[in-house]
């Protein structure tokens, strides 16, 4: 029996490795589509890429990835959620890196962006947070530059999405 409690012992901690290394492969390609569709200045499908990869690993960077791609997307649409959630996120980013890295970056865009945020509030434009899509979307991405693709018919640039039935 106690031949088995050290094999545990020694086979536990291997098993988690295992999935804290999968979470961060997981995290990797959710990152790596939404920084293709940021270049592409597809701002609003990098955010949702980018907050996907943070559920799966909540770490800083990713957290200031995805206020840059709301923050962008807010000045396109100006959907008050999109700067509320950019706002949020570069808080997190500073209070989690605290210094160095792009801290200067995120505090500059607070600077910017909070006197915004509480005009918008103070006019009663805030709509709350911004809604997870309830629909199905397919993202086809390449680490090809110039690559391009179809989805049922419709082609175009890489990274392409497209809703879809489930």
């Amino acid at each position: 029996m106690r031949a088995w409690m050290v094999m545990m012992l020694l086979i536990l901690p291997l098993a988690a490795t295992a999935r804290a290394e999968d979470q961060r492969a997981e995290a990797e390609r959710y990152f790596r589509a939404g920084e293709r569709a940021y270049n592409a200045g597809q701002y609003d499908i990098a955010a949702q890429a980018f907050e996907e990869a943070y559920q799966v690993l909540a770490v800083p960077a990713i957290a200031f990835s995805t206020a840059q791609a709301y923050r962008l997307q807010y000045f396109i649409d100006k959907e008050p959620a999109r700067l509320k959630r950019a706002v949020e996120l570069y808080r997190l980013y500073v209070d989690q890196q605290k210094s160095g890295g792009r801290v200067s970056d995120a505090a500059a865009s607070l600077a910017e962006l909070s006197p915004l945020l509480l005009r918008l509030e103070a006019e009663g434009k805030m709509m709350g947070t911004i809604a997870r899509q309830q629909t199905t979307r397919l993202m086809v991405v390449s680490q090809v530059d110039g690559a391009r693709g179809t989805i049922d018919g419709e082609g175009g640039a890489l990274p392409l999405t497209k809703e879809v039935t489930p």
